[in-house]
């Protein structure tokens, strides 16, 4: 099972997330950028009444996972909706597609923790070692 951890930042805030598969790791950094979203609350309760497909290309992984994390992010600045759970039906080096469920944001049952003004190059990572896939992201908020 993947997990993620929120990382302090001086000027930022970024997660570290780990998954014993890449899919899962992408899992799992989609669920990070969630929480930052919507808070603790959101990974509670997000029903999956709204879906989206999402689909990215990149030269290599840490591409595709920039480019996917954003993709989320255009959907919750766009659309205000947010997005947490992930069915993957291609993810490799050169590009991720996938099935996307969430809701839309409702003031009234998500805090809203951080405002997430775009996804960073700074510091990120994504490497496969013992135990599977480990990354880390830092957003610009």
């Amino acid at each position: 099972m993947g997990s993620f951890e929120i990382l302090e930042h001086p000027a930022d805030i970024g997660f570290s997330f780990q998954g014993e598969t890449l899919e899962e790791a992408f899992v799992q950094a989609g669920r990070a950028l969630l929480f930052l979203q919507g808070g603790e609350e959101a990974l509670r309760s997000l029903s999956s009444n709204e879906r989206v497909s999402i689909e990215v290309e990149g030269n290599d992984l840490l591409e595709v996972l920039y480019d996917w994390l954003s993709e989320i992010l255009f959907f919750f600045d766009s659309e205000q909706l947010l997005l947490g759970e992930f069915h993957f039906e291609k993810l490799d080096e050169h590009g991720a597609k996938a099935s996307v469920g969430g809701q839309k944001f409702d003031q009234t049952k998500f805090e809203t923790p951080y405002y997430v003004k775009a996804i960073t190059y700074h510091e990120m990572k994504l490497e496969k070692g013992e135990g599977g896939w480990h990354g880390r992201v830092f957003v610009d908020i």
